[in-house]
């Protein structure tokens, strides 16, 4: 797919804070949408990048609406999946999840434990059943990052809000939501 998408023109992709390649966080220095806001522009300082076309989906699409907000010279358009301003219910935001913060935390940290939210039923049903997909899933999920970090990310995901930034953004967005979709609610 990425691929495809690069025909024609170049294509920059980072790792936020604490994932994959890029820096680890750590408790002191906890992640943040406005970190992985600082570390999108870092990439785009260092690539030499102008106006670029941002593509986002579910809870980066809170960094690319900030990015976009914050850096408007920078950002010609906004392509949105199933993205958000905030991920879950609360303080007058009916949509998103209702699951408790503290409990989705808890089983990260916790070996062997489920979570609220099977996250995999929800993006992958059709794999969902099959045991070595998820063995795998689960796998590569804890090579990404250790229990703590996945805490931390998590939070910094769970606790995301920039809906009051929403009105500074002015390049085009195309919000794209897939329908009847068990992962996401398609009133953000």
């Amino acid at each position: 797919a990425i691929g495809r998408l690069a025909t024609g023109r170049r294509v920059l992709a980072f790792d936020r804070s604490g994932l994959g390649l890029s820096d680890p966080v750590t408790p002191d220095a906890p992640p943040s949408v406005a970190q992985w806001v600082r570390d999108a522009v870092a990439v785009l300082d260092a690539s030499g990048a102008g106006r670029v076309h941002v593509l986002a989906n579910a809870d980066t699409g809170m960094i690319a609406l900030q990015l976009a907000a914050e850096h408007q010279g920078r950002i010609a358009t906004v392509t949105a999946v199933n993205a958000y301003p905030r991920p879950s219910i609360g303080d007058g935001y009916p949509h998103g999840e209702p699951a408790s913060v503290e409990d989705v935390l808890r089983a990260i940290r916790t070996p062997g434990a489920r979570p609220p939210v099977d996250v995999l039923s929800w993006i992958a049903p059709a794999v969902a059943d099959d045991a070595r997909f998820r063995a795998w899933w689960d796998a590569a999920g804890r090579r990404g990052a250790s229990p703590r970090t996945a805490e931390l990310v998590h939070r910094a995901i769970v606790e995301g809000d920039v809906r009051a930034l929403l009105p500074r953004v002015d390049a085009p967005v195309l919000l794209l939501s897939r329908v009847d979709c068990p992962s996401h609610d398609a009133g953000h």
